[in-house]
């Protein structure tokens, strides 16, 4: 039985979707840690 490229296209890129929204909040949270660990 095939898979269905739709599938192998899911599964190929459910990594990538799941670190994308990760990497955006490290780029804004990244600045505000850093200027909160600034003024202590």
């Amino acid at each position: 039985m095939l898979i269905p490229s739709f599938w192998l296209l899911l599964a190929y890129l459910s990594p990538v979707l799941s670190i994308v929204p990760v990497m955006l909040a490290w780029q804004l949270l990244a600045p505000l840690a850093t200027r909160l660990t600034g003024e202590h």
